[in-house]
C-alpha cells in the first residue's frame, strides 16, 4: 500500500494523520434513525495533495486516471469489508453493537489528466444498531480531528440532546422536525484515577423526548379539551331538556 493510500486511509476515518497538509479539509455528518447511523465524510484535495493522490489512482502511471483505476483503488482500500470504520463511532461506550450494513465511496474529478485541479471524495457508511436509540438515554461518540471543518449530528426524530462535548462555535436548530447540531471538531477531556485524558472526538448525549414535549401533545390536547367541553355542553342540554 502507497503512502498516499495510506494517507487517504487515516483522513477518511478521521484519525491523526501527522504528515498532512493544509491542502486536504473535510467535513463529517451523522445522521441517527431509530436503529442505524449514517456516517458521511466529505473530502477536498487541492494543490499537491490533489496531483499526489492522482498518481496513486493512477496504476499504469500513464499520467491519465481512467474509471477502471477508479473502481481498483476502491476494490483494494475496502478489502477488508470496511472493518475500519467501527472504530469511530462508538454507541454507549460499546454496549450497544454495530455492525456495517454498506459502504459506498465515491470520486468527483478524479478521471482525466494527473494534475493538482479539486478532488472530491465523498464516503457513506450505514451502520445498524442492535438496540433503538429512539428509547431511552445513549451517548455517541465520533472520533475527531482538528481539521474537520464542520461535524453534523441529525438525531432521529423524537429524540432531544442532552448535552454535548467536544464541538467548538456550536449551533442547534431543528431540520425536518429533527435536532440538528452543527459545530467544528474540538477536543474532550476526562479523568482516568487522577489522571486527566484529553483526546480529539466529538460526543453527544440523547434521551427520547418526553411526551408532553412533543410536537403533536399542544394539538392533542387542545382537541380533547374540546371534546370534553363539547360533551359536557351536550350533557348539560340533556338535562335541561329532560
Amino acid at each position: 500500500m502507497s503512502k498516499k493510500t495510506i494517507f487517504l486511509f487515516l483522513i477518511i476515518c478521521c484519525c491523526f494523520a501527522a504528515n498532512a497538509s493544509a491542502e486536504v479539509s473535510f467535513t463529517n455528518g451523522i445522521e441517527m434513525s431509530d436503529s442505524s447511523i449514517m456516517f458521511t465524510v466529505r473530502e477536498i484535495y487541492t494543490a499537491e495533495d490533489a496531483l499526489a493522490f492522482r498518481e496513486d489512482l493512477d496504476g499504469d502511471d500513464d499520467l491519465n486516471v481512467s474509471s477502471s483505476e477508479i473502481e481498483a483503488f476502491k476494490e483494494r482500500y475496502l478489502s477488508n469489508g470496511g472493518m475500519q470504520f467501527l472504530e469511530y463511532i462508538v454507541v454507549d461506550d460499546g454496549s450497544t453493537q454495530l455492525t456495517i450494513s454498506s459502504i459506498e465511496l465515491d470520486f468527483e474529478n478524479a478521471e482525466g489528466v494527473v494534475d493538482d485541479s479539486a478532488l472530491h471524495v465523498t464516503t457513506r457508511i450505514v451502520y445498524l444498531l442492535n438496540s433503538t436509540l429512539s428509547y431511552g438515554e445513549h451517548k455517541i461518540w465520533v472520533l475527531g480531528d482538528y481539521r474537520i471543518e464542520e461535524v453534523r449530528f441529525i438525531l432521529p426524530a423524537g429524540v432531544g440532546l442532552v448535552s454535548y462535548d467536544g464541538l467548538e462555535n456550536a449551533t442547534l436548530s431543528m431540520q425536518d422536525n429533527r435536532v440538528l447540531l452543527k459545530g467544528e471538531s474540538g477536543v474532550t477531556s476526562y479523568m482516568i484515577g487522577d489522571v486527566q485524558r484529553i483526546e480529539s472526538a466529538s460526543i453527544i448525549w440523547i434521551k427520547e423526548e418526553p411526551f408532553y414535549e412533543h410536537r403533536l401533545f399542544l394539538p392533542l390536547l387542545i382537541m380533547v379539551e374540546l371534546m370534553l367541553g363539547a360533551t359536557a355542553l351536550y350533557m348539560i342540554k340533556r338535562n335541561k331538556n329532560k
